[in-house]
């Protein structure tokens, strides 16, 4: 498959389901793999910016041969919940997921969160541990603002964010348009009509939340399986601080790709098969634990 192209995949009709504030969102729902399994379903929390298609549309499929794949967008992001005028956090998606879990009659499932979404995830595993039956985490941290220069970013963006909402939608707009068409220039083409579906103010808070994030004193008190997959080339979040939370979370396996933070982008064979592989080893593992 080229990486000038979509993925080539068709994904089920999407199901909208209400969330807890009156607000609803597009949920996709692969339904039980042809095999049969029996390991919880999977849930898919994709990255800053893009969208569910963009993080997993690659990998889909080989996902939901073996699994029940569950996706939808995080707030103010693709097709996800609109944020309607409140403020982005991390903590209302994490619910927004149990949500949805609830909706679907789905005790407890392996949550996948790539970067941004893998933030979701471990506060999602922190906030209500009874709903997550094993973590895959994958080119994310525990914290995302370790030194003085990078906080000045997320500052950055938290200022952005509150002069972009004061601008009537008629600004907003053609200046988001105009930043992502230039973010993605190196991107392949189909990347940007996703990355313009969201909205500029959940955006730009998004980034300035995960800039407060921080995992470190509670990671390790985990007490489930936890997979880590490790961007070994990343320029955005260090592969250092990956591994360190591989090491703070026990990780029952840590996988290496030599790639940067856009690989999702890339259509690139390693990271679905990564994934997959991830997704064997945490639930390989909770079946032993059962035992």
């Amino acid at each position: 498959m080229s990486n000038e192209t979509a993925p080539q995949v068709r994904l089920p009709e999407p199901t909208i389901i209400e969330l807890a504030d009156g607000v609803s969102t597009a949920v996709v729902d692969s339904g039980p793999p042809a095999n049969g399994s029996q390991n919880p379903p999977v849930v898919l929390l994709h990255g800053w910016c893009v969208n569910s298609y963009v993080n997993y549309g690659s990998a889909y499929e080989a996902l939901a041969a073996k699994n029940r794949v569950i996706m939808f967008d995080v707030r103010g992001h693709g097709n996800g919940a609109p944020i309607n005028g409140k403020i982005f956090k991390l903590e209302t998606n994490a619910d927004d997921v149990v949500r949805v879990l609830d909706e679907l009659s789905i005790d407890r499932a392996t949550i996948v969160g790539y970067s941004l979404g893998g933030a979701v995830a471990q506060l999602l595993a922190h906030r209500a541990p009874e709903r997550v039956a094993s973590l895959v985490l994958a080119a994310t941290s525990e914290l995302f603002c370790g030194h003085r220069g990078v906080r000045w970013e997320f500052k950055f963006l938290e200022l952005s964010a509150e002069v972009v909402k004061r601008l009537p939608n008629a600004l907003q707009t053609p200046i988001f348009h105009t930043i992502a068409t230039i973010s993605c220039l190196r991107y392949p083409s189909w990347v940007r009509p996703q990355v313009l579906q969201g909205d500029p103010v959940a955006i730009l808070e998004a980034g300035a939340d995960l800039g407060r994030f921080n995992s470190a004193e509670w990671i390790g008190e985990l007490n489930i399986p936890v997979a880590m997959i490790v961007t070994a080339e990343d320029r955005i979040v260090p592969p250092d601080s990956q591994y360190r939370l591989a090491d703070d979370a026990k990780a029952v396996a840590t996988i290496q790709i030599k790639s940067d933070h856009d690989i999702p982008v890339r259509n690139d064979q390693r990271l679905t098969d990564a994934l997959v592989e991830a997704v064997h080893a945490v639930q390989s593992t909770q079946i032993d634990q059962r035992r």
